[in-house]
């Protein structure tokens, strides 16, 4: 069973004096999560979490029914994540780290799967260029393709819609529609109407907890977009459900 289970989280960081948590948060099968909050509210912390780059000081994460850890490495092949920040190496080109990518997983047959790979994420034009050549866009195209070719069964993934043009923005748009229903997908997001076409929940980040939109299912576009601006406009405001 694809689930994703967080109970009693918390992460507390001494020198920056921001705490994590404590928060509880459940995903079952085929939950797209919408995650949005302002910048420093905690979202990108609690996706290092999720993924084991950090250690909890209290609480658990179960992926999948397994607890995660830092060495979880099978645990980890099964996920897929895009970093806010991109962090590429600059040395080599899209097309070599795509290859070797692909070679850790096992994909088969590996020229036709690059190929394809390269093409859906509109990267065939600039794939032997270094990295450290190409355009922000250019390697951000290249990080979602190596965080979602292996169609992993939780994929995470942190402000991806900055940085595309419309023409990448709908190849984005149809992976999501792909794996809504059949995966684990959690998408952090400052822009309203993509978390409400693309998402069956929505929760918000505040300081460093979390609260899901209980309206959010049965509300329509308009209607979700509103619930969203609430929680950036009105200071100090509760989630409303």
């Amino acid at each position: 069973m694809l689930t994703l289970e967080i109970a009693s989280l918390s992460k507390t960081f001494a020198q920056s004096q921001f705490r994590l948590g404590p928060m509880n948060l459940q995903m079952h099968e085929g939950d797209s999560l919408a995650l949005f909050g302002k910048n420093g509210a905690g979202k990108s912390t609690l996706f290092h979490l999720i993924t084991g780059h950090l250690r909890p000081d209290e609480g658990r994460i179960q992926v999948f029914g397994e607890t995660m850890k830092v060495d979880a490495f099978a645990l980890k092949r099964r996920m897929g994540y895009l970093p806010q920040n991109l962090d590429l190496p600059r040395w080599v080109s899209g097309f070599d780290i795509i290859t070797y990518a692909m070679k850790l997983h096992g994909m088969q047959p590996l020229a036709a799967t690059r190929d394809r790979i390269l093409e859906y994420w509109d990267c065939t034009s600039f794939a032997h260029k270094p990295l450290a050549a190409c355009s922000y866009g250019m390697q951000k195209r290249i990080a979602l393709a190596l965080a979602s070719m292996h169609k992993p069964d939780l994929l995470i993934l942190d402000e991806p819609f900055s940085g595309l043009d419309l023409f990448h923005i709908r190849a984005l748009e149809n992976l999501l529609e792909e794996r809504r229903g059949r995966q684990l997908t959690i998408v952090s997001t400052h822009v309203a109407a993509y978390a409400a076409k693309l998402s069956n929940r929505a929760a918000t980040m505040r300081e460093g907890q979390v609260a899901e939109l209980q309206r959010w299912p049965e509300a329509d576009f308009m209607a979700r977009i509103r619930l969203m601006e609430e929680q950036f406009f009105v200071p100090g405001s509760e989630v409303r459900t």
